[in-house]
């Protein structure tokens, strides 16, 4: 059930091969989250990365429509086909659940605009950041999306088999 991939958009190339390097190269033994690394040492995410906007959209408006979900995506702010804002909005269209980071080096929104419009399940990244915060947020965010998921796969299940045991007692009539 749990869903490790995350979406990254941004127009430079070297900034997405920095996030893939992050959240695909093993984490300092130093400090670790019990539970937060794979076999190998990584991070245990994967990135689905998009240099243009509209590539992610396309590509996963088509996921979305064939039942595939992602908890997460980090949006650059600026990008010279569409603004992170509106990247988020129209993702957002797709899929009202996904989680979204906005990363940004220029104070040209605020955080309080971003959550207007955007409402919860936004997150506002200043630009440096340190990488190991980002990361951590990053999967912790992804953790209690896909625990989020486990749950209402528990609740749906649990309720098919409340409606099932009622009717087999209202079939019987036991205790009447």
């Amino acid at each position: 059930m749990s869903n490790n991939t995350i979406l990254i958009v941004d127009d430079d190339l070297e900034v997405l091969a920095f996030h893939q390097k992050i959240f695909s190269a093993p984490r300092d033994a130093d400090f670790d989250i019990l539970g937060s690394r794979d076999s190998a040492g990584g991070t245990g995410l994967t990135c689905n990365a998009f240099s243009d906007p509209r590539d992610l959209l396309e590509e996963y408006g088509e996921q979305v429509r064939n039942g595939e979900r992602y908890p997460l995506c980090i949006i650059d702010m600026r990008m010279p086909v569409m603004s992170g804002l509106a990247v988020a909005l129209r993702i957002r269209e797709l899929d009202p659940g996904i989680l979204i980071v906005i990363c940004t080096a220029f104070s040209d929104i605020s955080p309080e605009e971003l959550y207007a419009k955007l409402q919860t399940g936004v997150f506002f990244v200043r630009k440096p950041f340190v990488v190991d915060e980002f990361v951590l947020l990053i999967q912790s965010l992804v953790g209690n999306w896909n625990a989020q998921r486990a749950l209402e796969s528990v609740k749906t299940a649990l309720a098919t088999q409340v409606g099932k045991l009622e009717q087999v007692l209202e079939g019987t009539r036991v205790g009447t």
